[in-house]
C-alpha cells in the first residue's frame, strides 16, 4: 500500500469511528460499565492522531521512517473499531435483555428471579457477567490506547526524519506520433476523423465537444495523436492546438499553453500573469477562426464537487466561443464523468486491443515492419507474451523495448518469464487508484479478493461494502442506493466493465485493474485458488477460497484477524460437499462477511456464534432446513442471505436482529 494510501485510510479509519462508535447511547452505555473516563480518552487520543495525520498530508514528503509505523495504525485502527463494535453489541444485548425483562417481569419477585439467574444465562450464551465484562473491556481498552498513543507519537517523530525525495510521476505526452502505426483502430480512427470534420453545430456554441474515454495505457493518446496529425484533419482547422492537462488542474497554465499555440513562435506571455489578460488575449487570437483543441488526460478532481469543477471549466473555455462554427475540442481522459461534465457530443469509450493486434504492435516496433519473417519459435513466444498484456498497447509497447536487440528464444522467453512489462506500467494505474476518494479506494481494494475476469452483482457486492463499513451514510439516502453510486463511479473512471447477459447485468473488473486491486491490497486482501502461490501475509483481513485449494488452510493463517471469508467455486458446478478446517471455524472472532454458499453443509456451524461481528451472512444453496437459536444473538447481522435452502422454520430469536436490513429467501 502506497504511503498516502496509508495516510488516506488512517484518516478514514478515525471520522468512521467517531461517527459510528463515539455516539451519545454507546457512551452512556459505557459510563454505567465504569469505563467512560478510558472512552473519553480514546476520544483525545483518535483527536491527536488525526491532527498528526493531517500534518502527514500536507508534508511535501514523507520520511524513510514512517512506513512501519503506518502499518502500526493500521492495525491499531482495526483493532479499536473490533473492541468497539463489540462494546455496541454488548450495549445491543443488554438493550434485549432489558426489553424482555420488561415485557416479562411483572412482580419484583419475578424481577428478582430474572436479574438472579441472568448472569447464568449470559455465560450459557458465551458472555461474561457484567462485572467480569466490565473489567476486561476496561483492560482492553487501557491497552489499546497504550498502544495507540505510542503509535501517534511514532508517525509524529518519524515526520521529523530525512524526508524520501520526490519523483515527477508524468511523462508530458505531445501531438507527435512516436510510432508511425496503431493496430486495431481502424474503425475508431475513422469515426473520430469524420467527427472533427463535422460541421454540425449544437445551438449558439460554434464549438462541439468529442471524448476518447477508456482505462490507463489502452491508447487513447495514441489514437487522438493520429487523428490529430491527419492531413484531411490538419488542412481543415485554421489552427491546432495540443494541451497536456493531467491531474494538475490549473487555469492559467493551460490558458498561457493555448495562447502560445495559436501565437508567433518568437512569441511567449510568460509575463502574462493574470488570468483575465490571458483570456481576453486567447479571445482575440481566436476571432473568426476555426479550431482543434486536444485536450489530453483529463482527470476529475475528487476534492471538489463536479458542479463546481464544470463551472471552472466553462469559465477556462469561454474565450472558444469567439471562433468559427466547426471549432472543436478532442479531449482524453479515464473517466465518463469528465467527458459528461465538458458536454460531449460524442464520446468513444476505447476497448483494449485484441491479442493479434497487440503482436502486431510488437513486431512493428522491435522489427520496424509487421510483416517481418522471423523463425517460428520466436513468433510462438512472442504470441504468448502478446497475450498476458491484456490488450493495452502500452504494455505492448513496454515489453517491444524489452525485446528489442534480443533476437534469441532464450531471451524472449526470459522476458515471457518475468513478466516485468507491470512493474514499469503499474505506476500509471496506481495514479487513478490514489486519485480516487477513499472511501472507493476500499472498496476497489476489496474485490481484489474475486477470481480474475469473475462476474459479480451489483446487490450483493454493495451489501458486503456496507458490512465492511465502506458505505458512508449520506443524511436520508438508503444505504444501498449510496453504494449503487459507488459502483456507478468505479464504472464511470473505467475500473468496472458492465457486462450484460440474458437481460442481468453484471459488472467485472478489467484484467489490469484486478492487478491493479490485487497489487493495493497485497497486504490486507488475499485469494487462496487458482494460480496463486505467494505466501497469506500476516496481515491479512479479507480472504476467499477456492474450494479446490482447502488443504492450504493451515494453523498459520491469522484467522482470528479475518473480516471476509468467502469460499468460491465454479459458477456452474453444484455445491460440494467439503469439511471447513476446525482451526478456520474456532477463530472467526472478527468476521464481518461469511459466503458458505459452495459448501455442501447440512448445519450452520456452532462456533459462528462467536462471530458476533458478523453482518453478511450467505447460506444460499445449502442443505441446511434449520437455524439455530444462536442466530438472534448476533445483533449486528445485516444480511442473511438462505436462497435455494429448504427451511422448515426460522428461529424464533430472529426478531432479535434489531440490525437486519436485507434478506433473501427465494
Amino acid at each position: 500500500m502506497d504511503m498516502s494510501s496509508y495516510l488516506a485510510v488512517g484518516g478514514w479509519f478515525i471520522q468512521v469511528i467517531f461517527d459510528k462508535y463515539l455516539s451519545y447511547q454507546l457512551q452512556s452505555w459505557a459510563a454505567d460499565c465504569g469505563i467512560s473516563h478510558e472512552m473519553n480518552r480514546l476520544r483525545v487520543a483518535l483527536l491527536r492522531t488525526q491532527s498528526v495525520l493531517h500534518g502527514a498530508e500536507v508534508t511535501p514528503s514523507l520520511s524513510y521512517g514512517s512506513l512501519p509505523w503506518m502499518r502500526e495504525l493500521r492495525d491499531v485502527m482495526y483493532h479499536a473499531e473490533d473492541l468497539l463494535d463489540k462494546l455496541e453489541y454488548n450495549r445491543l444485548h443488554h438493550q434485549m435483555q432489558e426489553s424482555s425483562s420488561t415485557e416479562s417481569n411483572s412482580s419484583p419477585i419475578s424481577a428478582f428471579m430474572h436479574s438472579r439467574f441472568r448472569n447464568q444465562g449470559a455465560q450459557a450464551s458465551g458472555l461474561e457477567p457484567h462485572w467480569d465484562r466490565s473489567t476486561r473491556l476496561k483492560n482492553q481498552m487501557v491497552n489499546l490506547l497504550e498502544r495507540l498513543e505510542q503509535v501517534a507519537s511514532g508517525v509524529s517523530e518519524a515526520l521529523s526524519l530525512p524526508r524520501k525525495p520526490r519523483h515527477s510521476r508524468y511523462s508530458i505526452m505531445t501531438s507527435s506520433v512516436a510510432h508511425g502505426e496503431i493496430f486495431g483502430r481502424e474503425s475508431e480512427i475513422q469515426q473520430l476523423v469524420s467527427t472533427l470534420l463535422s460541421s454540425q453545430v449544437d445551438g449558439d456554441n460554434p464549438v462541439s465537444v468529442a471524448s476518447i474515454v477508456g482505462v490507463g495505457g489502452v491508447g487513447k493518446t495514441a489514437l487522438a495523436q493520429h487523428v490529430y496529425n491527419n492531413t484531411r484533419v490538419a488542412q481543415y482547422f485554421d489552427m491546432r492546438m495540443w494541451i497536456c492537462v493531467t491531474d494538475a488542474f490549473d487555469e492559467s497554465r493551460i490558458t498561457r499553453e493555448m495562447l502560445e499555440s495559436v501565437s508567433s513562435s518568437r512569441f511567449r506571455h510568460d509575463s502574462i500573469t493574470n488570468f483575465n489578460r490571458l483570456q481576453v488575449a486567447l479571445r482575440a487570437r481566436l476571432v473568426s477562426k476555426r479550431f482543434l483543441l486536444v485536450l489530453d488526460d483529463v482527470w476529475s478532481n475528487d476534492k471538489i464537487t463536479l458542479a463546481i469543477e464544470h463551472e471552472n471549466w466553462q469559465k477556462l473555455l469561454s474565450p472558444l466561443k469567439a471562433a468559427a462554427n466547426g471549432s472543436k475540442i478532442l479531449l482524453t481522459t479515464r473517466s465518463s464523468m469528465v467527458a459528461e461534465m465538458l458536454q460531449s457530443a460524442h464520446i468513444n469509450n476505447l476497448e483494449c486491443l485484441s491479442d493479434k493486434d497487440c503482436w502486431s504492435l510488437i513486431k512493428m516496433i522491435v522489427f520496424d515492419d509487421t510483416n517481418h519473417l522471423i523463425n517460428s519459435q520466436l513468433a510462438n513466444i512472442g504470441s504468448e507474451i502478446a497475450k498476458t498484456l491484456n490488450g493495452l498497447p502500452l504494455a505492448a509497447k513496454v515489453v517491444a523495448r524489452q525485446l528489442k536487440c534480443k533476437h534469441t528464444t532464450d531471451k524472449w522467453k526470459q522476458v515471457l518469464q518475468r513478466n516485468a512489462v507491470w512493474d514499469e506500467i503499474m505506476p500509471i494505474f496506481q495514479h487513478s487508484y490514489e486519485n480516487l476518494p477513499v472511501h472507493l479506494q476500499q472498496c476497489l481494494a476489496y474485490c481484489s479478493i474475486f477470481p480474475k475476469d469473475w462476474e459479480f452483482e451489483a446487490e450483493q457486492l454493495i451489501l458486503m461494502w456496507m458490512a465492511q463499513g465502506y458505505v458512508y451514510p449520506d443524511g436520508c439516502r438508503r444505504m444501498e442506493d449510496i453504494g449503487k453510486q459507488y459502483v456507478d463511479e468505479l464504472c464511470s473512471r473505467s475500473f468496472f466493465a458492465i457486462q450484460k447477459k440474458q437481460f442481468v447485468s453484471y459488472y467485472v473488473m478489467p484484467p489490469v485493474i484486478h492487478k491493479l486491486a490485487k497489487s493495493v491490497s497485497a497486504e490486507e486482501c488475499f485469494r487462496i485458488g487458482g494460480d496463486e502461490q505467494r505466501r497469506i501475509p500476516s496481515s491479512v483481513r479479507h480472504l476467499s477460497i477456492h474450494l479446490d485449494s482447502l488443504s492450504m488452510l493451515d494453523e498459520t493463517i491469522p484467522y482470528m484477524n479475518l473480516r471476509t471469508l468467502i469460499f468460491f467455486t465454479s459458477r456452474m458446478v453444484a455445491p460440494i460437499n467439503i469439511s471447513i478446517p476446525q482451526v478456520v471455524l474456532d477463530n472467526l472472532q472478527s468476521l464481518r462477511v461469511l459466503d458458505l454458499s459452495p459448501c455442501k453443509i447440512d448445519r450452520l456451524p456452532d462456533s459462528i456464534r462467536q462471530c458476533v461481528h458478523l453482518r453478511y451472512l450467505n447460506i444460499s444453496s445449502t442443505a441446511i432446513n434449520m437455524l439455530p437459536e444462536y442466530l438472534g444473538k448476533l445483533y449486528h447481522l445485516q444480511v442473511l442471505n438462505l436462497s435455494g435452502c429448504r427451511l422448515e422454520k426460522l428461529p424464533s430469536s430472529i426478531n432479535n436482529l434489531v440490525s437486519f436490513t436485507a434478506s433473501d429467501s427465494s
